[in-house]
């Protein structure tokens, strides 16, 4: 859980801090207050949250877990066997 929130926080924060490398490159001190005055604000916050949203959905598509059945934990010959999923038969 902590990694998505990870990958979704920094996919927020890239759009200000690519901004401030734009600033910075255009300007002297990025870190004055009146160098954020005129900053597309309203723009930025768009760009953070569809990239997040985005982020979001290619973890939901192409981070998933395995599929098949799942075999639980189990007690065998004085060993306990892990749990382990068991690739379902291709029809």
């Amino acid at each position: 859980m902590i990694r998505i929130l990870g990958y979704d926080l920094f996919l927020f924060l890239l759009p200000f801090a690519v901004f401030a490398v734009w600033i910075a490159l255009g300007r002297k001190n990025p870190f004055r207050r009146d160098a954020w005055q005129d900053a597309p604000t309203f723009w930025l916050i768009v760009i953070a949250l569809v990239m997040a949203i985005v982020g979001l959905l290619g973890l939901a598509q192409f981070g998933g877990s395995e599929t098949g059945v799942y075999v639980p934990p189990r007690y065998e010959n004085g060993t306990v066997v892990p749990g382990h999923f068991i690739p379902e038969p291709v029809p």
